[in-house]
C-alpha cells in the first residue's frame, strides 16, 4: 500500500517548524524518515508519522495555550471577565 511522504522542506512547512529542526528531530530519533530510493541526500517522512507528531504537540501544549489566551483577554467572552468602562 503507498503512503504519501513528503521531503524535509515538504514536511517542515506542514509541521510549521523550520527545515533545521525537523532535521535534528530526525537525527535525534524522534521522527522516522527514510532516503529517496533515487538521492540519498534527500530524507523522506511518512504524513501518518508527522500527523501523530501534530497530535502529540496538540496534547501537549494546547492546555497552557489556551490558559495564556484567557489571561491575555483573548479567549471566549465567557471565560474572560467584563472589561472595565471609562
Amino acid at each position: 500500500m503507498f503512503q504519501q511522504q513528503l521531503t524535509l522542506w515538504e514536511a517542515a512547512h506542514y509541521l510549521g517548524v523550520s527545515r533545521a529542526k525537523l532535521s535534528r528531530l530526525a537525527k535525534e530519533g524522534v521522527l522516522r524518515f527514510r532516503h529517496s530510493p533515487l538521492d540519498r541526500r534527500v530524507k523522506l517522512f511518512r504524513i501518518d508519522d508527522l500527523d501523530d507528531i501534530l497530535a502529540r504537540s496538540r496534547r501537549l501544549y494546547a492546555p497552557t495555550r489556551r490558559r495564556a489566551l484567557g489571561a491575555q483577554g483573548v479567549g471566549p467572552p465567557q471565560d474572560r471577565e467584563p472589561a472595565a468602562r471609562a
